[in-house]
C-alpha cells in the first residue's frame, strides 16, 4: 500500500528490536515501581505494554488465578551494566518513564545502572491464555513470571571521586574543569542492607527488596490470522486504484501479527513491512509501518483501519490517510494443489 502523494504519508515508530529476557524498571517513575511491588504483594502482575511506545500499565483490576509468589533467594551479588548505543537502550529498558534517556545517552554518552541483587520472586505458570484473566483486563499483554529483587543506583555519564553526587538522584557530578560529567536519575533500596541477604531466607531482606527487573511471559489471544496465509484486495489513493495484498509472516503470543505489504499502481510496485494487534472484542484492526522492502521513486506508506472478520476472512475499512478511500481484503483460500505437489 502506498500513496505518490508525500504529504499523506504520517511519522510512526518502527518495530521493536530484541529485549533482555529480565529487562530493567528501574527507569519507571518510583510511584509505578510501588504499583509493581504493591500487585505482586497480592497475586500475579498482569502488564498493559505497548512496545512501540514502551508505555507499561499495571492493571491492578485484572487478576490471574495462580499460586503466590515465591522467593528463591541467592547470595549478594554486585554488578553494574553501562548503555552505550541506542540499541542496547531498547534491549535494556524498553520500557518509557518520566526520564528520557535516549536524550541523556546522548548527552553523557552512557547510561549507568550499578545494582545489588539477591534473589526473585517467582511465579509457576508456563503458559497464560485470555481468557485465563478475570476482572478489568482491556490491552492485557504480558504477565509478570519473575521480579528481581535488590537496591540500584541508576545515572547517566561516568562516576568518578568528583562525582560522588550521581548516587543523589537528579543531581550532578562535577568535574575540575567545572562540566558535567554525570546526573543521578534514580535510586532504590539500601546497598549496605544487601550485605545480610542469605540463599535460604524465605523473603527479601528489609531495605534491599527494590524491584530492579522483570521476565514477562506474552498472555496468549486467539488470532483472525494464521502465518503463511495471503490477503487480497484493493484500495484509492489520489484517483488511482491499487491492487494490493499482504502475507502474514508471524502471529506473536500477544496476538500482534507482522505482514509484508505489496501494492501495484499498475506504473509502480511495491513492498513492506507493517505490524498491528487486532481487537478480540470488536475486530478492530489497524496497521503501523515498520520498514520498506522495495520503495519506488515518489511514493510513500498508506495505512489501513478497520474491522476484520475472521470467520468471513474479510477486512474492510478506510484508509488512513486522508488522499486514501475506503479498501476491503479476503483470506485467499491456500493452493492445494501447489501444496500437494510441493516435495
Amino acid at each position: 500500500m502506498a500513496s505518490a502523494n508525500p504529504s499523506s504519508a504520517t511519522k510512526r515508530g518502527g518495530a521493536s528490536g530484541k529485549v533482555a529476557k529480565r529487562p530493567f524498571v528501574v527507569n519507571w517513575a518510583p510511584t509505578d515501581r510501588t504499583a509493581l511491588e504493591t500487585q505482586a504483594s497480592d497475586g500475579p502482575v498482569v502488564l498493559a505494554w505497548n512496545r512501540e511506545t514502551g508505555e507499561a500499565d499495571v492493571l491492578g483490576r485484572c487478576r490471574l488465578t495462580a499460586d503466590p509468589y515465591r522467593f528463591v533467594g541467592s547470595s549478594h551479588a554486585r554488578q553494574t551494566m553501562k548503555t552505550t548505543t541506542d540499541l542496547e537502550l531498547g534491549t535494556n529498558f524498553p520500557f518509557s518513564g518520566p526520564v528520557n534517556l535516549g536524550a541523556k545517552l546522548e548527552q553523557y554518552g552512557e547510561i549507568n545502572v550499578e545494582y545489588h541483587t539477591i534473589g526473585e520472586l517467582k511465579l509457576d505458570v508456563d503458559t497464560v491464555h485470555v481468557d485465563d484473566l478475570e476482572g478489568s483486563c482491556a490491552g492485557a499483554t504480558h504477565v509478570v513470571v519473575a521480579l528481581s529483587v535488590g537496591a540500584f543506583r541508576l545515572f547517566a555519564g561516568k562516576r568518578t571521586s568528583a562525582s560522588a553526587s550521581a548516587d543523589v538522584p537528579m543531581a550532578a557530578g562535577v568535574e575540575a574543569g567545572g562540566g558535567k560529567s554525570s546526573e543521578g536519575l534514580d535510586q532504590g533500596g539500601d546497598p549496605a542492607a544487601c550485605e545480610g541477604a542469605s540463599k535460604s531466607a524465605a523473603e527479601p531482606v528489609d531495605g534491599c527488596d527494590s524491584i530492579l527487573a522483570v521476565e514477562l511471559l506474552a498472555i496468549k489471544h486467539d488470532s483472525p490470522f494464521l502465518a503463511g496465509e495471503r490477503w487480497e484486495g484493493s484500495y484509492e489513493c489520489n484517483g488511482s486504484k491499487a491492487t494490493s495484498g499482504f502475507l502474514v509472516d508471524d502471529v506473536r503470543d500477544d496476538g500482534s501479527v507482522l505482514v509484508t505489504f505489496d501494492f501495484d499502481y499498475g506504473d509502480a510496485k511495491g513492498l513492506f513491512v507493517a505490524t498491528g494487534t487486532p481487537d478480540p472484542n470488536t475486530g478492530a484492526f489497524a496497521l503501523e509501518f515498520v520498514e520498506w522492502k522495495h520503495r519506488p521513486s515518489g511514493y510513500v506508506q498508506v495505512l489501513p483501519s478497520g474491522i476484520i472478520d475472521g470467520d468471513k476472512g474479510e477486512y474492510v475499512g478506510k484508509m488512513q490517510e486522508r488522499a486514501c478511500g475506503d479498501f476491503m481484503f479476503r483470506r485467499q483460500k491456500p493452493d492445494l494443489e501447489a501444496t500437494e505437489a510441493a516435495p
